[in-house]
């Protein structure tokens, strides 16, 4: 099974070569290295979802995983965060990422307190380092880094009047991607 795995993974990484060839020969608007990179983005971000909701499937997750998914991607696009520098590490760490979420919030392993404390840290520390890493991802101006960290404090912020634990363990951990890594 892992090696049919690990055939698959070559074979992906191969395929995204040859279509990122064929994307800049048919059209030379943008360079070879930006079609890998938008096809990196693309096939982290649907492996991810395919493991994840594959998985979800057989704990009887699905709902959770497709909320936990949905909005832990929107709090990222607008507060940024650590990037893993290769694109196998991107899947398997963002899996693993919703996994944990996923597995606290499923157990009830955390207490009302503690999820009101998380709460806010995180809005805190999305107050301080949001957004962080976007300049280099999505090519923000600094102006409009201040609107995304107004959108990531209402996103947070909405959470108060819906009161979902799934939502607030998603911010807190997506929060702690953005600590650090500074320049």
């Amino acid at each position: 099974m892992l090696i049919k795995y690990i055939r698959s993974v070559i074979f992906i990484f191969y395929f995204k070569d040859f279509l990122a060839n064929e994307m800049q020969k048919s059209n030379n608007k943008y360079t070879l290295e930006e079609y890998k990179y938008g096809l990196d983005i693309l096939f982290n971000t649907l492996g991810t979802i395919i493991i994840v909701i594959s998985i979800s499937l057989m704990f009887g997750w699905f709902k959770q995983a497709v909320i936990t998914l949905f909005w832990f991607g929107v709090i990222r696009f607008f507060s940024g965060g650590f990037h893993f520098k290769t694109s196998i590490a991107c899947i398997l760490g963002t899996t693993s990422i919703i996994y944990l979420i996923l597995f606290l919030y499923m157990h009830n392993l955390l207490s009302r307190n503690i999820i009101d404390i998380l709460y806010v840290i995180s809005l805190i520390i999305f107050m301080i380092f949001a957004p962080h890493n976007i300049e280099q991802v999505l090519k923000v101006k600094i102006n409009f880094k201040y609107v995304f960290k107004i959108i990531t404090i209402a996103i947070v912020l909405v959470n108060i009047m819906i009161k979902s634990d799934l939502l607030t363990l998603t911010f807190f951990i997506q929060s702690l991607t953005t600590i650090g890594f500074r320049k």
